[in-house]
């Protein structure tokens, strides 16, 4: 009788929800003639994990779709998956029609005498699109086995507790945060689309009930210190905090939050969709560094920090991060991306390894710690740069609640949002870095740009220089103080 799903338009009981997504499943088996996948378009509701379990269930994949993408990029990516039809509700039939896929009906199905499947350790429980280099979006076929690797670890390390939702479906954390809660027999909540970019909102929502875990990308995570902050009171029944998908900065705000509540458990997590979850590391509330390491390895996964050459490199150094062993993704819907990417392991013969583009070091305590995209290490001036370096040192000024540092044609732009003046940034940005270090631009902006999974988005940004966007995804403090206020 436990509750597992509870959001504003209906609650369901773990009996329910099991008996709701059988029926479904059942009943659309004779109308999947083939194993492909299954798009699923669907608005933030208690439909989302009803659709992911019930296609699951028929032993195909689920391959959601961004309501907010444009139509040719969905068009792209039903012929990469090779979907094969579509989930959604009645309002949305006529999108089903317009990209050419039979639809499987949310709407009450009679029981039928058919048995399911049995789901195989290979097969391919989703498939997550991400940005490609080459303009087109990027499949990854996620198999069974390494989410059963991930959810085993990640259940024997965190409390049971219920957890109020926040990523997106599209995005990867949305099957860990919800199926973690599952497998605990706990309660998964959310949100409305429109509260999840309302801070105030959800801050009240974490402190005017009992949810004990949340999963933020660091961005959210700072923009909900923020509104703590002003508020000056912090939601004690929250336990653990998980954040990935960027690199955790120990603010001030994040610091005092640890602070105003010792028992909260802080995670930070590393991985790509191409593997999901590969390291974690719990942040020590009065040693955190401002760059708190990734971690170390889950289990059953291998990691190599590795040169251009695939040789290791030397503790201490800097080199590109390889994932082996029981983490890995079957590869990409586009075989010859596959191959780029997943290469064979030069130490263990039969095994692929993926390359992260990422580099990261080792410490003496065997953690590692995240350094910066392959491809944000950037030549300037013929100096290597690291925006990550910029952004950490200018975030420790008073005044500066977010910071973000490109790279464009050569020149160093820095985006900051806050009270600070320009001068401060300026000073100290001579003080702190060498010459061509230097920003040749600066820009102060009233809200940080967020992607659909909630991560910093650096082209919208650097084209707001010219043109003036009307969004407000992340409002400055002042802002929220006058929110708050009133």
């Amino acid at each position: 009788d436990g509750i597992a799903i509870n959001t504003a338009e209906m609650q369901l009981t773990y009996q329910a929800l099991d008996e709701l997504t059988t029926d479904f499943a059942i009943a659309w088996l004779p109308s999947l003639k083939t194993k492909q996948a299954v798009a699923l378009y669907l608005e933030r509701s208690a439909w989302w994990p009803i659709a992911m379990l019930a296609v699951m269930k028929t032993g195909r994949a689920y391959c959601p779709l961004n309501q907010s993408d444009p139509l040719q990029r969905h068009i792209d990516i039903i012929a990469d998956a090779s979907i094969q039809a579509i989930v959604c509700l009645e309002q949305d039939v006529s999108f089903a029609h317009s990209v050419n896929l039979p639809v499987l009906s949310l709407v009450g199905q009679l029981p039928q005498d058919i048995a399911l499947p049995v789901i195989q350790q290979d097969d391919i429980a989703y498939i997550l699109f991400t940005s490609g280099s080459t303009g087109r979006p990027k499949g990854v076929k996620m198999p069974h086995s390494v989410l059963s690797n991930l959810l085993a670890w990640q259940l024997s390390t965190v409390p049971a507790v219920d957890t109020l939702g926040f990523a997106p479906y599209y995005f990867d954390v949305a099957f860990q945060e919800m199926f973690t809660t599952f497998g605990q027999g706990k309660t998964w909540s959310s949100l409305e689309d429109t509260h999840l970019r309302d801070f105030i909102a959800y801050a009240d929502a974490l402190l005017n009930t009992r949810h004990q875990r949340i999963f933020l990308p660091f961005v959210a995570l700072q923009q909900l210190a923020l509104v703590f902050s002003v508020k000056d009171v912090y939601p004690s029944e929250l336990l653990t905090v998980i954040t990935a998908g960027e690199a955790l900065q120990m603010t001030p705000e994040i610091r005092q939050w640890l602070k105003a509540v010792p028992k909260l458990q802080l995670i930070n997590q590393y991985g790509p969709t191409e593997s999901h979850v590969v390291t974690a590391f719990t942040v020590e509330h009065e040693k955190a560094e401002s760059l708190p390491p990734i971690g170390q390895p889950i289990w059953n996964t291998r990691l190599y920090i590795l040169d251009e050459s695939l040789q290791w490199v030397l503790p201490g150094s800097e080199g590109q991060l390889y994932i082996g062993g029981d983490a890995l993704a079957l590869g990409y819907t586009d075989e010859v991306q596959t191959q780029q990417k997943f290469i064979e392991n030069p130490y263990l013969s039969g095994e692929r390894i993926y390359a992260t583009g990422d580099w990261v070091k080792r410490d003496e305590a065997e953690q590692l710690h995240y350094v910066g995209r392959q491809d944000s290490q950037l030549k300037v001036r013929g100096y290597r740069v690291e925006c990550g370096e910029i952004e950490q040192k200018l975030l420790q000024l008073d005044g500066v609640e977010q910071v973000v540092a490109v790279v464009e044609q050569q020149q160093i732009i820095v985006f900051w949002q806050g009270a600070a003046r320009k001068g401060a940034l300026e000073a100290e940005s001579k003080k702190s870095f060498p010459s061509y270090m230097q920003p040749d631009e600066w820009h102060s902006v009233s809200d940080m740009k967020l992607t659909a999974s909630g991560k910093i988005n650096r082209q919208a940004l650097l084209a707001s220089r010219q043109t003036a966007v009307a969004d407000t995804s992340l409002e400055p403090l002042s802002a929220l103080a006058e929110k708050i206020r009133i």
